[in-house]
């Protein structure tokens, strides 16, 4: 499976159709998360998902500064054969990302970033277990 995208350019009103399949976006469904550069130009966008066709592993993160029309490996984030889940990820205010996701059949969660009690703050989850 790959990770379908379409574009609206009217706030949500109405979507590209038919969905957009990006051929470096590996996904087994499950949730991913996206982010955009928003404390530099704005025109990069940040995602993370569990790369992989068939299981929630190898979660990774991918970026795109043509507004998601092509994808780049950017780096492994957890490359354990752990399921690796619900991913979410934010930009801090000093440009540094920060990803939170779920880990193994416990759903502890993990956090990778450079302040990741920042984060707590940011989108009020609560802080990680385990890392």
């Amino acid at each position: 499976m790959h990770r379908g995208i379409s574009w609206s350019n009217d706030g949500g009103d109405s979507w590209t159709s038919p969905l957009y399949l990006a051929g470096t976006l590996i996904d087994p469904i499950v949730y991913g998360a996206m982010t955009t550069d928003a404390f530099g130009t704005g025109s990069m966008l940040v995602f993370t998902n569990p790369s992989s066709p068939t299981k929630r592993v190898n979660l990774t993160m991918f970026s795109s500064i043509d507004g998601g029309l092509t994808w780049e490996f950017a780096v492994t984030l957890d490359n354990r054969s752990a399921a690796a889940t619900y991913s979410s990820v934010v930009q801090l205010p000093n440009g540094s990302y920060v990803v939170q996701w779920g880990v193994g059949a416990t759903h502890a969660h993990k956090c990778l970033g450079t302040d990741c009690g920042a984060v707590q703050a940011v989108v009020g989850f609560t802080t990680p277990r385990g890392g």
